[in-house]
């Protein structure tokens, strides 16, 4: 269960963002890919995960090297676009992974070295998990590390079968805060639209849903979760 969520956070720092980010295994097998991999390839959605990283290259662009990390190379695209490419090994969940990050040829080098503040370079922060001792620890380690890459504030909360909330683990909220989150939480059928409404199910990262607060249904559903809904 532990690994589930580490690996759906992970992600989920990496959804939106405006470069490219593929993640493959030491054998080129992309595990993962955000969407701005997809458009910057030309593939939109024809990529799926379990592809290899030839997938999102040029038939004719070496792309191989970029398994050899670190490496930063110039690769011509599915549609032709030359991308800057910079890959670098990573540790996920106790696997060696390779992280490719992409960007136009017009982007400055720079940009493809961002301070180690960034939602890439804190994926480690996450995999802090594995030297917890216990399940509880680990949770409040998943919560520590997300907020860590700059969420506001973070809860997490466990369910039974009927959606009902039988443990919450939280970081960034004040004391008066968590007290008045404790005490106005959202009842189970309002949960239970979000996993039922198709049209959600972007959010959703195997059994885990990670729903951004400005998304259509948290501005509807937490506007009261706080005692100052600006906050």
């Amino acid at each position: 269960m532990e690994k589930e969520l580490t690996s759906a956070m992970a992600w989920n720092l990496l959804d939106d963002l405006d470069d490219g980010v593929i993640v493959a295994d030491i054998n080129g097998i992309v595990l993962y890919k955000n969407r701005a991999a997809l458009s910057l390839s030309g593939l939109e959605d024809e990529a799926s995960s379990l592809a290899r990283i030839e997938t999102y290259f040029a038939p004719e662009a070496e792309c191989g090297d970029l398994l050899n990390p670190p490496k930063d190379m110039n690769l011509p695209s599915v549609n032709g676009r030359t991308l800057l490419a910079h890959s670098k090994s990573i540790l996920l969940d106790g696997d060696s992974l390779i992280q490719i990050r992409l960007t136009p040829d017009q982007a400055k080098p720079a940009k493809i070295q961002d301070p180690p503040t960034t939602a890439l370079d804190q994926l480690a922060t996450l995999t802090d998990i594995n030297r917890a001792e216990d399940f509880n620890q680990k949770l409040q380690r998943l919560v520590d590390g997300l907020q860590e890459t700059g969420w506001n504030r973070v809860g997490l909360t466990l369910r039974d079968e009927n959606f009902n909330p039988t443990q919450m683990i939280t970081a960034g909220f004040t004391d008066e805060e968590l007290a008045y989150f404790r005490e106005h939480m959202l009842p189970a059928d309002f949960w239970l639209t979000l996993f039922n409404d198709k049209s959600l199910q972007r959010f959703r990262h195997g059994n885990c849903y990670f729903v951004p607060g400005t998304s259509a249904w948290s501005q509807e559903n937490l506007q009261n979760i706080l005692p100052d809904p600006q906050a």
